[in-house]
């Protein structure tokens, strides 16, 4: 087996990985920090079962939207902890209290983003809260498969493409299993947040040890105004609005993603999950008494599973039902994969070769003179138009 699937398409979800009989594959760096599968040839037994579990090389199979909710958890001070409004805390909970385990993205001991297995609610916290940046899978697809087996429920927290790798590699339902999926912008290179950490210890005056777990959805100035956090070991802290912070600006303008981001295998208003968690951009439009900028959350509900355990959490929550369609007017990322920026492969070389900043700040000024340059254009042909008239 030499390819598993095209590069551009590979999302890193592991499948093939956790699926080898023969143990062949591994998952190696590129230059930009994404993982990809890499295969023995000696020890490949070419059975094809890493293409057969290869989530992109099935036809993208989704649900329709049973029903959708503007949520937000009674208790302020989970909603405070949470990017919107605390849907996860409350239905992971709930899975815990059973007896069931939640799996989700955290931080590890060495400040990389993993998927985590949480079976104490104590523990619960680490899974809170949005990252932008792609977590490593792991052996967690064999963890997951061996609590199903012995019968434990298990929640999955995941992007789309985590989700359809999980459900590919285990290659039949599990009545005990509950998907659940975000929106997805997109993950930004592993290289980019890297070097972003190196300007901000830089310029801040610190080493990479002092760096505590980041906050990518701080709402200490509201939700709509959230700003990146980064907190230091001695109590100091820096954080810049999503409109100033660098990585932000790059991370919001598309620069950086992962290839398969730009061309997504999973963006659909159907979805492979049971239940889908976001925040309802938007709400203050469409239902302005849900809002108040503490967070409000956005729940799609896909399956009778994700139905029941919503439903099992309606006591400590406030919720509105809304119309699927309506809910997601603002939250376009839910259907359309991101535009690749015609100078991503100058920002990609940037990084590499220079301080995060001025990568962020050529790729920056490049856009707003191209913008500029087309609206010149533009009316320069509008007034060619009026002379020949």
């Amino acid at each position: 087996m030499q390819e598993i699937t095209e590069r551009t398409k590979c999302t890193g979800c592991h499948a093939c990985l956790s699926a080898c009989p023969s143990r062949c594959i591994t998952m190696q760096p590129d230059e930009a920090g994404f993982l990809y599968p890499s295969i023995d040839a000696l020890r490949c037994t070419d059975c094809g079962l890493c293409k057969k579990v290869c989530p992109v090389e099935q036809e993208y199979v989704g649900e329709k939207a049973l029903a959708a909710y503007a949520c937000i958890a009674n208790d302020e001070a989970v909603r405070a902890k949470s990017s919107s409004g605390g849907m996860f805390t409350l239905l992971a909970s709930e899975v815990l209290h059973r007896g069931g385990v939640v799996i989700g993205a955290a931080w590890d001991d060495e400040g990389q983003l993993v998927h985590m297995v949480v079976q104490k609610e104590a523990d619960l916290p680490k899974l809170q809260g949005s990252k932008y940046l792609q977590s490593r899978i792991g052996n967690v697809l064999k963890e997951t498969k061996a609590f199903l087996e012995a019968g434990r429920t298990v929640y999955f927290s995941g992007t789309p493409c985590q989700i359809g790798g999980l459900k590919a590699y285990l290659r039949k339902p599990y009545p005990n299993l509950i998907c659940q999926d975000i929106i997805c912008h997109g993950v930004p290179s592993p290289k980019t947040w890297s070097k972003y950490l190196a300007y901000v210890c830089e310029t801040s005056g610190k080493i990479p040890a002092e760096l505590c777990a980041p906050e990518f959805r701080n709402k200490d100035h509201g939700w709509l105004g959230y700003r990146l956090k980064i907190g230091f070991s001695d109590g100091t802290s820096v954080s810049r609005a999503k409109g100033e912070d660098l990585y932000m600006q790059a991370f919001l303008n598309n620069y950086g993603l992962r290839p398969s981001c730009y061309n997504c295998h999973f963006k659909s208003a159907e979805r492979e999950s049971d239940i889908m968690l976001a925040d309802f951009w938007g709400v203050d439009k469409i239902l302005p008494q849900m809002f108040d900028d503490k967070g409000t959350s956005l729940v799609l509900v896909y399956s009778e599973k994700g139905k029941a355990l919503f439903d099992s959490v309606k006591a400590h929550m406030a919720c509105a039902a809304v119309d699927p369609s309506a809910a997601l007017a603002y939250n376009a990322s839910a259907c359309q994969s991101a535009a690749k920026p015609k100078q991503n492969e100058l920002f990609l070389r940037a990084v590499e070769s220079s301080r995060f900043d001025t990568a962020v700040h050529t790729v920056l000024k490049k856009s707003a003179a191209a913008r500029l340059q087309k609206k010149a254009r533009s009316l320069l042909r509008r007034a060619k138009t009026k002379l020949c008239r």
